[in-house]
């Protein structure tokens, strides 16, 4: 979802979140794996802090791929 296709849809992710939602996704999946775990107080605090970071732009790229897929349904259904 990072990368543009030419005729079919823009890029999801934005560019400068990949970083920040490659760390999240590497911390829960950890976390959803470890059955005993002893968490890291100041690494949930990073991760926290990537979150809040990445939650903008992350937020409107998805809000404008929501927009775009309302105008595909659009014209798809257009009589």
């Amino acid at each position: 979802m990072r990368v543009d296709v030419p005729g079919l849809r823009r890029a999801l992710v934005p560019p400068d979140s990949v970083e920040w939602l490659y760390e999240l996704r590497k911390f829960r999946h950890f976390f959803r794996n470890a059955y005993t775990l002893d968490l890291d107080p100041a690494k949930v605090r990073a991760r926290v802090r990537d979150l809040e970071a990445a939650a903008p732009s992350v937020t409107e790229a998805l809000d404008r791929f929501a927009d775009e897929l309302a105008s595909a349904i659009r014209e798809l259904t257009a009589t």
